[in-house]
């Protein structure tokens, strides 16, 4: 009966850190939560883009900018919330900029954490002409970056040297 016994407490221990270990990566702050968005019957998840209750979609954003403080400038079109806890940590905002364009800023009190699985997360700007600020993301518990900057059509070159990528297992796309 002890065998038993110190079976199921290993077990038990196993599952419990299991179940610790991976909320304690949705407890971090400033973990970035990604947006749903539909695209032709397709489930995708960006940032940030298109809100259920808003029609901001990612084709009518011209500029992405991530910063280090999470607070919101006077004079914005619309702010969210994009932290995973729904605490403010990760901020989003949209600005006009002076057409019928918005420039996107996604502010983290600090660095803003990306989701462990990034798979798409810029996906879709098509006609997003710069990422700026790809510094102020922190990639090291990222294991998914498939896809990152798919269909950003528009992006000439980005700047990504700073990413950790030592636990990715899928490869950055950017067609």
């Amino acid at each position: 009966m002890r065998g038993k016994q110190k079976i199921w407490i290993s077990l038990l221990v196993v599952f419990t850190f299991l179940l610790v270990g991976s909320s304690a990566l949705a407890a971090s702050s400033n973990l970035m939560e990604r947006d749903s968005y539909i695209l032709s019957g397709n489930s995708s998840k960006i940032i940030g883009a298109k809100r259920a209750d808003k029609e901001y979609y990612a084709k009518s954003v011209a500029t992405i900018t991530l910063l280090t403080s999470n607070v919101v400038p006077s004079g914005v079109v619309d702010s969210w919330d994009v932290s995973v806890n729904q605490d403010k940590t990760v901020m989003a905002w949209l600005k006009k900029n002076g057409t019928d364009m918005y420039d996107l800023y996604i502010g983290g009190n600090g660095k803003i954490v990306a989701p462990q699985d990034s798979y798409n997360l810029f996906g879709w700007y098509q006609n997003c002409t710069s990422i700026e600020g790809l510094n102020n993301l922190d990639t090291s518990n990222v294991t998914s970056m498939e896809y990152m900057f798919f269909a950003c059509d528009c992006l000439t070159s980005i700047d990504v040297s700073n990413f950790d990528t030592r636990k990715e297992i899928g490869r950055a796309s950017c067609r």
